[in-house]
């Protein structure tokens, strides 16, 4: 039996257990899958671990850690400066973002062009590169006003100083904490919201939003969590039944409807990948963080190549057979 867990502080709402433990059972494997209360000190953490530790899924505030100590970081990752995942391998420990790919899923289907980002931490810059990935034009809300637009000047997009015109955007993700901004919320807002808090929900945000128009965060935690069973164990997953699992396990207080693959409107579906190293600095003006062993590897996908079957060396999006192809090029 192989060891997963989820760490981060806190950690005791988390419904990362029940989702993958249904995944588990959904694939018919016995592993075993923790909520570990952990707020600093990831180094010496997995230093206590023994080889039964195959994978680690990251929570605030460990995902800039994680990033740091994996000694290869997939593109995403090191674009968004954060780690949601580590995976175990021979020599350490690798760390992926699956939230980029999470956001992207959960608002599928929800039509906008402009996105306001609330909130300056970790998750906040995954939001902002799932977005700059569909081609939005994103804006971003702190309530540091400084660390806001330092936050923008590094990924060269808009900062936004009134909470109301956040708002007011045609859609917004918010990545504060549960509460953070319950005693700012005045009047009710027309465009579609994330809320990456999904307990309790809706939340007192969610509620200042058409109920149509409100997205859970349990749709990201969903999204990412698919994502990262593949980096586990590089298998395709029925997500159909998967999502059928979840209903009657009730690991969701709210279904999740899941969604076609994100398609990049230049480069198609997005994959995560293993093997390549990383030749370009991100598209803005910063340069990528590097681990120990150097720029992480990064895969991106592109039209008119061979498919690539998704597995240990290549995260793939969605792995269902009437779906088209993932096509890959690395880079």
């Amino acid at each position: 039996m192989n060891k997963f867990a989820v760490l981060g502080s806190p950690i005791s709402h988390s419904k990362s257990p029940e989702i993958h433990s249904a995944i588990f059972s959904e694939l018919g494997e016995k592993h075993s899958y923790d909520r570990i209360e952990l707020g600093s000190g990831l180094a010496e953490f997995l230093g206590t671990l023994d080889d039964s530790w195959h994978g680690l899924s990251l929570t605030m505030p460990l995902k800039e850690e994680a990033l740091d100590i994996g000694q290869h970081a997939d593109f995403v990752a090191i674009q968004a400066q954060a780690a949601n995942t580590l995976v175990r391998t021979d020599t350490g420990w690798d760390a992926y973002n699956t939230d980029v790919f999470g956001i992207q899923q959960a608002l599928m289907g929800k039509k906008f062009s402009s996105v306001a980002i609330l909130g300056t931490g970790a998750t906040a810059r995954s939001a902002i590169v799932a977005m700059l990935e569909l081609g939005k034009n994103v804006s971003i809300w702190g309530r540091s006003l400084d660390k806001a637009k330092r936050l923008a000047a590094e990924f060269e997009i808009s900062a936004i100083e009134k909470l109301h015109t956040a708002l007011s955007q045609p859609a917004v993700i918010s990545t504060v904490v549960a509460g953070g901004l319950d005693d700012q919320l005045k009047g009710d807002y027309k465009g579609v919201l994330l809320d990456v808090v999904y307990h309790p929900w809706p939340t007192k945000l969610a509620l200042h939003f058409p109920e149509k128009n409100r997205v859970s965060g349990l749709e990201m935690l969903l999204w990412q969590a698919l994502g990262q069973q593949r980096l586990f164990h590089g298998l395709e997953l029925d997500e159909q039944g998967l999502d059928d699992q979840l209903r009657r396990r009730r690991a969701l207080e709210q279904p999740a409807t899941l969604a076609q693959p994100v398609q990049h409107p230049e480069r198609g579906a997005y994959v995560h990948c293993r093997g390549a190293p990383l030749q370009q600095r991100p598209p803005w003006n910063r340069e990528p963080r590097r681990t120990r062993q150097g720029a992480g590897p990064h895969c991106r996908a592109q039209p008119g190549l061979e498919p690539v079957e998704p597995g240990r060396q290549a995260l793939a999006h969605h792995a269902g057979r009437d779906d088209p192809v993932h096509q890959l090029a690395v880079a």
